[in-house]
């Protein structure tokens, strides 16, 4: 009984402490993922007007991330 609470205990503590990462990524460029994700909520709330009006790179790999992520 004590070996089966031991067992649970890690199990728990291994489920929680894994929910804490923060792994999200938005591009296989580690540079473009970090600003992504420093600029989150702004691009969240782009308009089509800024969208059109953003660098073409920025619109390539968010493209090719939508392309990986559907397959």
């Amino acid at each position: 009984m004590k070996n089966l609470f031991y067992l649970l205990y890690v199990v728990v503590l291994v489920m929680v402490s894994s929910c804490q990462k923060d792994e999200s990524v938005y591009s296989c460029d580690m540079n473009t993922n970090e600003w992504v994700k420093a600029n989150l909520s702004d691009i969240r709330t782009m308009s089509r007007a800024e969208w059109r009006a953003s660098d073409e790179s920025l619109k390539e790999q968010y493209l090719e991330f939508l392309l990986l992520t559907n397959e």
